[in-house]
């Protein structure tokens, strides 16, 4: 078993003594164990090739998506695929946008991870390792798809951030940790 094992079943343990601290002194310990282990939150940075890796299955599902709904977009007016550029592309745009946040979004707030961070093995949590709300989610999902429009420069940030946060993570309070694979 590596550190990073180690790291990752420490974490596990953390997040489950933190549900029984209200349960008695006998955890107290724990918890300040706990405190101890959050005051470095390096230590459980995802690495920025799982990071890479996760946006690229993940955005790989959201254009097969995409390219389902165009396909059936076509067959229900009777359009072929030459004909794509009739359809009106702001309301079609629109809602290939609104799936694209909907599901990062909804799968972040669910349980921190996209089917792309799973198969990779990291989550995102809040600053202070806690699960996201929906609202931190949602700015989160809205920001990732406007640095992508922005031809992904604010994603740049994170190669030199010692947590790897992109701006989207800084502006939603948010950091990507690894997890062991099990």
């Amino acid at each position: 078993m590596n550190l990073d094992h180690v790291c990752h079943a420490l974490i596990d343990v953390i997040i489950k003594a933190e549900e029984l601290t209200d349960r008695g002194p006998e955890f107290c310990e724990l918890a300040s164990a706990v405190a101890a282990f959050r005051a470095d939150p390096a230590a459980d940075t995802s690495p920025f090739g799982r990071r890479v890796a996760a946006a690229i299955i993940d955005h790989g599902i959201l254009l097969g998506i995409d390219l389902v709904v165009l396909y059936f977009t076509l067959r229900l007016t009777d359009l072929t695929f030459a004909d794509w550029r009739v359809l009106p592309w702001l309301p079609l745009a629109a809602f290939l946008l609104s799936i694209k946040v909907a599901y990062l979004s909804a799968f972040t707030t669910a349980g921190g991870q996209t089917i792309g961070k799973m198969a990779t093995h990291i989550r995102v949590v809040s600053e202070d390792g806690g699960a996201l709300d929906p609202g931190r989610a949602l700015r989160r999902a809205v920001l990732e798809l406007a640095s992508i429009a922005t031809a992904g420069a604010p994603f740049l940030t994170a190669i030199a951030d010692p947590l790897r946060r992109g701006v989207h993570d800084r502006a939603s309070g948010t950091r990507v940790i690894a997890l062991s694979p099990r």
